[in-house]
């Protein structure tokens, strides 16, 4: 699931949420065992939340996230098309 908030001063809303569905079935041939997965990717879905919030004029200077959400293309996304500051964690063993 992702979550989309909004905090103005010490107050923090929730503006969007998506469930990820996982429609796909395939067989994982390590284990040999029915999975399931998303034919939408979690950065998809986090980068449509921010659309969302966008298109219900949603005023907001930056967004954040932890590092699930720590690709290169939202980092571009945000930056880039949207104009916006982002906060995002990375994993420990990413070097500049």
């Amino acid at each position: 699931m992702s979550v989309r908030k909004v905090s103005y001063k010490k107050t923090s809303v929730p503006i969007g949420y998506e469930t990820v569905l996982k429609d796909i079935k395939f067989t994982d041939l390590k284990d040999r065992k029915e999975k399931r997965k998303s034919n939408i990717s979690k950065n998809e879905y986090f980068r449509n939340l921010i659309n969302r919030a966008i298109n219900n004029q949603v005023k907001f200077d930056y967004t954040v996230a932890d590092n699930w959400f720590s690709s290169k293309e939202n980092m571009n996304y945000i930056h880039a098309k949207l104009n916006k500051l982002f906060i995002l964690g990375i994993k420990s063993n990413r070097t500049g």
